[in-house]
């Protein structure tokens, strides 16, 4: 019979045998260059191209949201990139987070009005298309 008091920690279960599992610290590379100034940046081409635009609700839900200012609870952050299912955003302290569109709602604020968007209603191919 084999003594279990002898394995320490973790152990993984290989060819039937128990062995010591090693554990590997995983190292995430976050996009390198991607700053909150930059990002500030774009939202003033996103600004300049919403003036141009008649806003109604069908269009919020259409309209690509890089470089948009959104608010996720409340905090200003600011859209990096849209993705099929997730939503990359940077925040003024200069963390990049990844939400999923599924169980995300968050504000935008177009022509100092401000609109709620629920993740979950954002098509995966719903962009706007000339």
């Amino acid at each position: 019979m084999f003594d279990y008091s002898e394995i320490q920690g973790t152990f993984s279960l290989r060819n039937r045998r128990f062995e010591r599992s090693h554990n590997k610290p995983i190292k995430l590379h976050r996009s390198q260059g991607i700053t909150y100034k930059i990002l500030e940046k774009a939202n003033i081409l996103f600004n300049e191209y919403i003036k141009t635009q008649k806003i109604d609700t069908s269009f919020i839900y259409k309209m690509e949201l890089t470089g948009s200012q959104i608010y996720i609870k409340n905090v200003p952050c600011f859209v990096v990139e849209e993705r099929k299912n997730s939503l990359v955003v940077i925040y003024k302290d200069e963390k990049i987070k990844t939400f999923i569109k599924n169980g995300l709602v968050f504000c935008i604020e177009l022509n100092n009005i401000k609109y709620t968007i629920i993740g979950k209603n954002l098509k995966i191919n719903r962009f706007i298309k000339r």
